[in-house]
């Protein structure tokens, strides 16, 4: 009896030293940030009854990514009653305060094991992982991206070999994949990666495949929307509008950066002709235009000033200052009609009720157009045309006529993201109930 007495006292002091004493004194050296300040695992006091969602995601990183963040945000509160959120984002943590509002309880930096750091990372993720499971967290959301470079892929698998070790569900929500040129490593990883993972969902036909030819059974992927469909921006429900030529007094425009993932480098015989366009729009229409860049790091903003050099009739410019997504959207309430790159650009002027005309760089952007009837030119098509103002001018007019059957195509966009995040929820509470069939 003593001696098991006192087996039992040693392993509860070994328990209690783990717990106590040796995962804070790691999580102090991985320097980890929080919300307010570096204290210690305070944020974590979390009532035991409530689940844990760990999202591995782009938040932050630019208009975008922050939407399918609060979209995420916004679907975890409508199935889970009883819940807290701990974001590691790749991107500056600089909406501590609105994410605190989503029950975000802690924010993390982005792990990278591709540098030099490996050691420090390594502590980082494994005392994430280890104390949010003591506090109840039972899933990995990871979403967020198109395209996932090589440290990403080596990050996520990482990630996802440690995350079934210590027992969670891993889910991959509505993500966006092309066919990058990866090598065969790369590619490995990836199969890996996707075999540990629970539930996949992607956000449309092309990742599906991609995902497929690895995963090898798309039965068990979810094929869905973008999830920034279902991002409330705008509180009327009202999509019969007609929008007429004589109502048009203002047009937003987004060029977006470079994207080495898509070979994309703007240039400047894009940026010249494209200049020509907006001379036109406002000589011969009299619009105003205003630039809307997309991302909080400035890159768009780099191209938009070089393109605002070669205008002539500058006084008719304006330019957004973005510092979060409620700026962007009472811009979007103050405009008349879009003409846009970036996706989730010309999502979210449908979603305002705003006609949209797409200048096109990627097979995802090609892919809305072509889904929502929605006219659209190339980068290409613009850069070796000789006649592409006529080109433009005249996509610019079906635009405007075709408003109506945009609108019924966004609405079908819409039901179809609700049912597909049904699914995809009800899966993780299938997989949710193999751990513990008391639970619900």
């Amino acid at each position: 009896m003593i001696s098991r007495i006192s087996f039992q006292n040693l392993r509860t002091s070994c328990k209690n030293f783990i717990y106590e004493s040796l995962i804070p004194f790691l999580w102090r050296c991985s320097k980890s940030s929080y919300y307010s300040n570096r204290r210690s695992l305070s944020c974590f006091a979390v009532n035991s009854k409530k689940i844990g969602i760990i999202v591995w995601n782009y938040a932050g990183h630019n208009i975008g990514d922050e939407i399918i963040f609060r979209t995420l945000c916004g679907q975890i509160k409508k199935y889970f009653h009883n819940y807290y959120i701990i974001l590691n984002t790749y991107s500056s943590n600089k909406f501590i305060i609105e994410w605190k509002k989503l029950n975000v309880i802690s924010v993390y930096d982005g792990v990278s094991f591709i540098n030099r750091y490996i050691i420090k990372h390594l502590i980082n993720l494994i005392t994430i992982l280890f104390k949010s499971k003591l506090n109840n967290a039972k899933i990995i959301i990871i979403g967020g991206g198109d395209v996932y470079h090589k440290n990403h892929i080596t990050d996520f698998l990482i990630i996802s070999i440690l995350s079934k070790l210590i027992r969670y569900k891993i889910i991959w929500y509505f993500i966006g994949i092309v066919e990058y040129p990866y090598n065969y490593l790369h590619k490995l990883f990836f199969i890996i990666t996707f075999k540990l993972a629970d539930v996949i969902s992607v956000r449309d036909v092309r990742s599906a495949s991609f995902t497929a030819s690895l995963r090898k059974n798309i039965s068990d992927i979810i094929i869905g929307p973008d999830p920034a469909f279902l991002f409330e921006a705008n509180s009327s429900s009202n999509y019969n509008t007609t929008i007429t030529e004589d109502k048009i007094k203002t047009i937003a425009i987004n060029i977006r950066s470079d994207e080495p993932a898509y070979n994309l480098k703007i240039s400047n015989l894009f940026l010249n002709k494209f200049a020509n366009i907006i001379d036109s729009l406002i000589k011969d229409f009299n619009y105003n235009i205003t630039f809307i860049p997309f991302d909080f790091e400035g890159n768009d903003e780099r191209i938009l000033k070089k393109l605002f050099t070669l205008i002539r009739m500058k006084e008719k410019i304006n330019f957004l200052t973005v510092y979060n997504v409620n700026d962007v959207i009472n811009e979007f309430r103050k405009v008349d009609i879009c003409i846009g790159m970036r996706l989730h650009f010309n999502i979210l002027s449908l979603l305002n009720n705003k006609p949209t005309m797409i200048i096109s760089y990627s097979p995802k952007t090609t892919m809305l157009a072509n889904q929502l009837e929605i006219p659209y030119l190339t980068i290409r098509e613009i850069e070796e045309s000789s006649t592409y103002l006529d080109q433009f001018f005249r996509k610019f007019s079906i635009v405007l006529s075709s408003i109506n059957t945009i609108n019924r195509e966004v609405l079908k966009q819409k039901d179809a993201a609700y049912y597909s995040n049904f699914i995809l929820f009800k899966k993780i509470f299938e997989k949710l109930k193999r751990i513990n069939k008391n639970y619900y």
